[in-house]
């Protein structure tokens, strides 16, 4: 029990299931073992899958008129599943023999694993204008949201606003130095948390009229593929009057 077996869960997410099995004998039944075979999959090998089963308890016996339970764990593991990037799910048809040397019993299990989502949303990055102040126009600080809107936590958080990503001015300069940061790199941020970085903008050598179109960037870890990706902010202007 159960006869049939229905599971859903996520990349990396545990999922378990008690089995019992009866025995109905007048006689003890010794030795029970359990095993999965993949039957149908969509992206992911057969092998992998199956090793993705672990049964709590193996070889295990029920005396007469008695019964046993263990537990199905099911475990997709982070980067050994293979959905795609269009498809948000795989779909696993698999069974369960339950056998010792006088019986065997079999049980249908339908698998559904959802991809963990990965997405990080940059948030509080306008257009600011700067007015001298003597002959200088004085830093500011702002403040960046990173916020990891996936299921998943992220690593390795970079944060920059250099290379390709630096500003540049109408002009036609390259300046990597207008914007800093507070803190610009980070272990980790969890799943639907958002991590705050101050940020300082000084227009160092620029003069009135003069505008600078800036993006920053934020690289990180995919928890899914292991591989590093970035989200860039959309553009935003620095302003001097």
């Amino acid at each position: 029990n159960p006869s049939k077996i229905t599971l859903t869960t996520d990349e990396g997410t545990l999922k378990t299931q008690p089995i019992t099995v009866s025995n109905t004998n007048k006689f003890a039944l010794e030795g029970i073992q359990f095993k999965v075979t993949v039957l149908t999959k969509e992206y992911t090998d057969e092998s992998t899958i199956e090793k993705w089963f672990q049964i709590s308890e193996n070889k295990v016996d029920v005396p007469a008129n008695d019964k046993k339970s263990v537990n199905l764990n099911f475990t997709p593991v982070l980067g050994e599943s293979l959905i795609p990037d269009g498809a948000n799910n795989e779909k696993i048809s698999a069974k369960i023999e339950i056998s010792n040397t006088f019986f065997k019993k079999e049980a249908n299990i339908d698998v559904t694993v959802n991809k963990s989502k990965v997405s990080v949303v940059l948030e509080g990055i306008i257009t600011q204008t700067f007015t001298k102040t003597g002959d200088a126009y004085l830093s500011k600080p702002f403040t960046l949201k990173i916020r990891n809107n996936g299921k998943l936590p992220i690593t390795g958080i970079i944060v920059s606003s250099t290379g390709e990503d630096a500003c540049i001015t109408n002009r036609g300069a390259q300046v990597e130095d207008w914007i800093k940061f507070n803190e610009f790199q980070f272990e980790s941020i969890d799943a639907t948390k958002t991590q705050n970085v101050i940020y300082y903008i000084e227009p160092k050598g620029g003069n009135a009229g003069e505008d600078a179109t800036c993006k920053i960037k934020v690289s990180f870890t995919n928890p899914r593929t292991g591989a590093r990706e970035s989200v860039v902010s959309d553009p935003f202007l620095i302003k001097l009057t």
